[in-house]
C-alpha cells in the first residue's frame, strides 16, 4: 500500500470562492515519482490536478456547491485512495443597478411623472448565476408597497402602463387644516403654507378682493413607495422604490404646493401632458376599390390636436453654422450636426414648425458632404426663404403620403375616404403624425410625433401555376435532398409560398415555406430519439432473403401554394419514391476547430455580411446542408459504415493526433445531377492544406526510424518512460516538431532491447482516411455530390477534396461571390484550425452526434 496521505478520507480541501485562481496542495509526503488522477466523482469545474497539486479558477455556479470526490496515487503497481471535498461558494445574490428612490421616469429622465401618461422604466440588475442558466424574476411581495394606479411590474422588471387619472380634491372637502373641518373628514395634506401671509382658498368661494389668494392644488400628487423583490430562484435581493406622480395643475407660475420639492423638478417641467401613441405603426393591408377607415389612438385624447406632417422623421438634425454662407437667408446650403444617421440625397425637410415665421416651403436635398461622424453640410434644390437659428432641431426624410382618395381628421386622428382603382399589385405609403396638447396659454405646448405607414392591394387577377410535376421521382434513402417544389403567380414580384395540407413526407424530410424538401429520408428507424424510418420489423431486427429484399417506399402528399398577399391558392399532390440501395447505415465524418471567442466573433462577421454572400445568390438557404455554412466543418470521411463508437476509438489509436492545417486556396465548383446531366447549385469552397502532404505528398502509415539503443528498458518511479526524438524522421522532414510527452509502460509501439521507437505512424489526412477505411465497408455515393461531378475542363469527378465549404450557391453566382471575398479584407490566417477530435453523424447505439477525442499518442508525429 503506497503511503503518501497525511489526511484521512473526508478531508475538506477548502471553501473557495468563484473565478479565484486557487493552487491548492495535495495532503502529502514524500510523493516523488508519484502521480494523481480523480477516479470518480468530480473535482469543480474549471479545477485541474496539476503535479500533486489543484489549480485553476472554479466555474460559476448558482449557489454554494460541495464537490466530493475520489483521488487515487499510483507508485508502479502501488495505489492508494482518499476521498476529499472542496466547496465553491456560490452565493452570488442579485445587484441592483437602479438607485434606491425616487426613479427618473419622466419624458426627460425628471424625477417626476404626471397622471394619465404612458410610462415604461426598466429597473436594472446584474447577477453573476445568470451564466449558469438562472433566470431572473422581478416582483413586489404582498404589504411592500403599490405603483401607482394603471402601472404593473413584469416578472423581467420592467415598469409600464398608463397612469390612471389622479384623485380630485373638492371644495367641499375644505383644505384640510387644522381645525378646518371635523377631523378624518376630508382629505389631509392639501393645504398650502402661503408666503405672503394670506391664508389659500379655492378661486370664486368668497367675495372679491376678500385677500391676497393663492392658487391651491385642486388635484392630489402622490409618491407612491414600493419595494421590488428579484431573485434567480436561490438568492434575492431586494430595494425600496419611488415614483412621484403629478397632478395636473402643477407647474404653473403661482404654485406653492411643492416649494420644499424643487428639487425634483427642473426647468422643462410642465404640467402639460405628452400625447402617447396607443396605435402600431403598422395600420394594416387594404385593398383598392374600397371605403377606408382606420382610426390612430392616443392613450388620451382629451384636447388633443392632430396634423399630418409633411416630411417623415427619418433623421434628427440641429442646425449649427459652420461657414458663413450655411443656414441663412438666400443660402443654398445649411450644415447640421448631431443627425441621428446620415442625411440621404432626395430627402427632404422643412422649417415649418421648427422657425418662428418659416413658411411651408420643401427643401429638398441635392448632394450631402460628410465633416464628421454626425455633421454634414447639404446643398439644397432651392435657396432659404430664412434664416436658420443655431440649434434649431428639425427632421430630415422622405415625403409624407396618404393613399389617394384617403382625408384626415385633425380633430379625432382619423383616416377616411375611398381608395381608387390601383394598378399595382402593392403600395405602401409612409406618413407622420403629429399630436399636440395646448396647455393654458399658447406657448405652453407638447407635442408627439410618430410615423405610421399601411399596404393599400392593387385590383389585379391572380393566377397560381404549378411548375413542378406530381411525381417528384425517386431519391435514395438516407441521402441529402435536394428536391422542391415550384409555382409561378402572375403577379409581379410575389412571393409564393408553400405549406403541407395533407398526407406525410418521409421520415426525415421537412418542407419550408420556399418550398424546398430538406433533410435525409431515414432508411432505418432510430428508437433512441423516437425517428421513424422507411423499415422497421421487430425493432430493425429482422432480415428478409439473407437481405437480399429491397423495399421501395411511395409518399403522398398535397402542398398548397399562395402568394404572399392572400389573392389566391392552389393545391397539388405529389408523389415521392423512397429508394433502400444500403442494407447497412454509412456515416460522414467531419471535424471542426473550437475557436476562442475573438476568432469566433471575426469570423461570424465575415460569414454573416449580406454584402459578400449577397441572399439571392444562395442555393436553399434555409437547409442546413446547404446555405451558409458557419461553422467551418471540414469533410474528413464519407460513406464509412456504422459501427459502435469503439471500433472509431481503435482505428484512432495510431496516425491521429492533434492536428493544424492551413489554409489554402479559395474555390468553386458545380454539382450536377447524373440522372438529370443538368447543374444543381455551386459551392465556394476554401481549400485546406495538410502541412504533412506538401503538393500532395502522401506518407506512408508507418515510418521505420534506425536505433542504435541495445539497453533494456527501466521502468523509474514514475511507471513510465521517456524518449528521444527520432532524429532520422527529422532528417526527412525538418519542419516537423512534436512536444515530448510521458510514455507509459503499456504505450505500443515500443521494444524491450530500445529506448527509442523504432517506428512512428505521421499523422497526415492521408493516413487518417486510411485507418478510418479500415472499420467497415464504404459507400463512394456518400460524398458530396460537387465531388462527384466532372468540373468544366476536366475529364474526371473531383474526388474527395480536403475542404471546407463557405456557401451553397445558385449556378451562376460563384464567381460574383468569390469577387466579393477577394475585396473584403478578412484575413483566414487569423484562424487557428486545430482539429483534436471527429464528429461522426450515426454511430452505432448513440442517438445524435458522437464526438471522439484524439489521444496524443507519443509515436504519432
Amino acid at each position: 500500500m503506497l503511503n503518501v496521505w497525511t489526511q484521512l478520507s473526508g478531508y475538506s480541501l477548502g471553501f473557495l470562492r468563484e473565478q479565484i485562481t486557487v493552487n491548492i496542495p495535495l495532503p502529502v509526503t514524500n510523493d516523488t515519482g508519484v502521480s494523481y488522477r480523480v477516479i470518480s466523482g468530480s473535482l469543480p469545474s474549471g479545477l485541474s490536478i496539476s503535479g500533486n497539486h489543484i489549480t485553476g479558477s472554479p466555474y460559476i455556479v448558482s449557489n454554494i456547491t460541495s464537490y466530493e470526490f475520489c483521488i487515487r496515487a499510483s507508485l508502479r503497481s502501488d495505489v492508494s485512495d482518499r476521498t476529499f471535498t472542496i466547496t465553491i461558494d456560490g452565493n452570488n445574490p442579485p445587484i441592483f443597478v437602479t438607485p434606491a428612490g425616487l426613479l427618473p421616469v419622466g419624458p426627460n429622465q425628471q424625477l417626476y411623472t404626471t397622471d394619465q401618461t404612458y410610462l415604461e422604466y426598466q429597473i436594472e440588475v446584474s447577477d453573476l448565476n445568470v451564466v449558469t442558466g438562472k433566470t431572473l424574476n422581478f416582483y413586489i411581495a404582498s404589504g411592500d408597497g403599490s405603483l401607482p394606479p394603471g402601472l404593473g411590474l413584469s416578472s423581467s422588471g420592467l415598469i409600464s402602463g398608463y397612469i390612471l387619472p389622479a384623485p380630485k380634491i373638492s371644495i367641499s372637502d375644505g383644505s384640510g387644516r387644522y381645525d378646518d373641518i371635523r377631523y378624518d373628514s376630508s382629505v389631509f395634506d392639501v393645504g398650502a403654507v402661503s408666503n405672503n401671509g394670506f391664508d389659500s382658498y379655492q378661486y370664486d368661494d368668497v367675495q372679491f378682493d376678500y385677500f391676497i389668494p393663492t392658487t391651491v392644488s385642486q388635484t392630489l400628487s402622490l409618491n407612491y413607495q414600493f419595494k421590488i423583490t428579484v431573485t434567480d430562484g436561490v438568492n434575492y435581493a431586494q430595494r425600496v422604490f419611488k415614483i412621484f406622480v403629478a397632478g395636473t395643475d402643477e407647474f404653473r407660475a403661482d404654485s406653492t404646493t411643492y416649494d420644499g420639492l424643487a428639487d425634483n423638478f427642473s426647468a422643462d417641467s410642465t404640467y402639460v401632458r405628452k400625447p402617447q401613441w396607443l396605435s402600431d405603426s403598422n395600420l394594416g393591408v387594404f385593398r383598392s376599390n374600397n371605403y377606408l377607415t382606420v382610426p390612430v389612438a392616443l392613450y388620451d385624447n382629451n384636447n388633443v390636436v392632430f396634423r399630418i406632417d409633411p416630411i417623415n422623421h427619418d433623421c434628427y438634425a440641429v442646425a449649427y453654422q459652420i461657414s458663413m454662407t450655411d443656414n441663412i437667408l438666400n443660402s443654398a446650403s445649411i450644415t447640421v450636426d448631431n443627425a441621428s444617421v446620415m442625411p440621404i440625397v432626395g430627402q427632404y425637410f422643412t422649417l415649418d414648425f421648427y422657425v418662428d415665421g418659416a413658411t411651408d416651403q420643401l427643401y429638398q436635398i441635392l448632394q450631402v458632404t460628410p465633416l464628421s461622424s454626425t455633421r454634414y453640410r447639404l446643398l439644397l434644390s432651392s435657396k432659404l426663404a430664412i434664416t436658420i437659428p443655431n440649434n434649431t432641431a428639425f427632421y430630415i426624410g422622405s415625403l409624407s403620403q396618404l393613399p389617394p382618395g384617403v382625408n384626415f381628421d385633425g380633430e379625432t386622428g382619423d383616416l377616411y375616404g375611398i381608395v381608387p382603382y390601383q394598378p399595382a399589385v402593392s403600395e405602401k405609403y409612409t406618413f407622420t403624425i403629429t399630436a399636440t396638447r395646448p396647455g393654458d396659454t399658447n406657448e405652453e405646448l407638447v407635442s408627439s410625433s410618430k410615423t405610421f405607414y399601411l399596404i393599400i392591394l392593387g385590383s389585379v387577377h391572380s393566377v397560381i401555376t404549378w411548375i413542378t410535376p406530381e411525381n417528384l421521382g425517386v431519391i435514395p434513402a438516407d441521402y441529402i435532398s435536394t428536391l422542391s417544389v415550384v409555382a409561378t403567380t402572375s403577379i409581379a414580384d410575389a412571393v409564393v409560398t408553400y405549406q403541407l395540407v395533407d398526407g406525410s413526407l418521409p421520415p426525415g424530410i421537412t418542407l419550408t415555406t420556399d418550398g424546398e424538401l430538406t433533410g435525409i429520408p431515414n432508411q432505418f428507424n432510430n428508437s433512441l430519439v423516437g425517428v421513424a424510418g422507411l423499415i422497421s420489423f421487430d425493432n430493425s431486427t429482422t432480415t428478409f432473403d439473407s437481405g437480399l429484399t429491397t423495399f421501395d417506399r411511395i409518399y403522398t402528399f398535397s402542398i398548397q401554394a399562395a402568394d404572399q398577399y392572400g389573392y389566391s391558392a392552389i393545391t397539388r399532390t405529389f408523389s415521392v419514391t423512397i429508394s433502400s440501395p444500403n442494407t447497412v447505415i454509412y456515416n460522414n465524418i467531419t471535424a471542426r476547430p473550437y475557436l476562442v471567442p475573438k476568432q469566433r466573433t471575426l469570423f461570424s462577421s465575415f460569414i454573416s455580411n449580406s454584402n459578400i454572400f449577397t441572399p439571392e445568390s444562395i442555393y436553399r438557404p434555409n437547409d442546413s446542408n446547404f446555405g451558409i455554412q458557419t461553422d467551418l466543418t471540414m469533410l474528413v470521411y464519407a460513406g464509412i459504415e456504422s459501427e459502435a463508437a469503439a471500433a472509431y476509438v481503435g482505428a484512432m489509436g495510431l496516425n491521429m493526433k492533434r492536428k493544424r492545417f492551413q489554409f489554402g486556396n479559395l474555390k468553386k465548383a458545380v454539382a450536377v445531377d447524373p440522372a438529370t446531366n443538368s447543374a444543381v447549385y455551386e459551392v465556394v469552397y476554401m481549400q485546406m492544406v495538410d502541412p504533412l502532404e506538401p503538393n500532395g505528398k502522401h506518407l506512408p502509415l508507418s515510418i521505420k526510424t534506425n536505433t542504435n539503443a541495445s539497453e533494456k528498458i527501466t521502468v523509474d518511479l514514475s511507471n513510465s518512460i521517456w524518449t528521444n526524438k527520432p532524429s532520422d524522421l527529422y532528417s526527412i522532414y525538418p519542419d516537423l516538431q512534436r512536444p515530448n510527452y510521458t510514455i507509459t509502460v503499456d504505450s505500443t509501439g515500443y521494444e524491450i532491447n530500445t529506448s527509442n521507437p523504432d517506428t512512428v505512424f505521421p499523422n497526415s489526412i492521408t493516413n487518417w482516411q486510411t485507418r478510418i477505411s479500415q472499420v467497415g465497408t464504404t459507400e463512394r455515393n456518400y460524398l458530396p455530390l460537387w465531388m462527384r461531378t466532372i468540373q468544366s475542363g476536366q475529364k474526371q469527378q473531383l474526388g474527395y477534396i480536403l475542404a471546407i465549404p463557405l456557401c451553397f450557391c445558385k449556378v451562376g453566382t460563384a464567381d460574383t461571390i468569390l469577387l466579393n471575398i477577394k475585396h473584403n479584407p478578412f484575413d483566414f490566417t487569423q484562424l487557428d484550425y486545430t482539429i483534436d477530435r471527429y464528429t461522426i453523424t450515426s454511430a452505432a447505439g448513440y442517438a445524435s452526434d458522437k464526438y471522439l477525442i484524439f489521444k496524443n499518442n507519443r509515436i504519432t508525429v
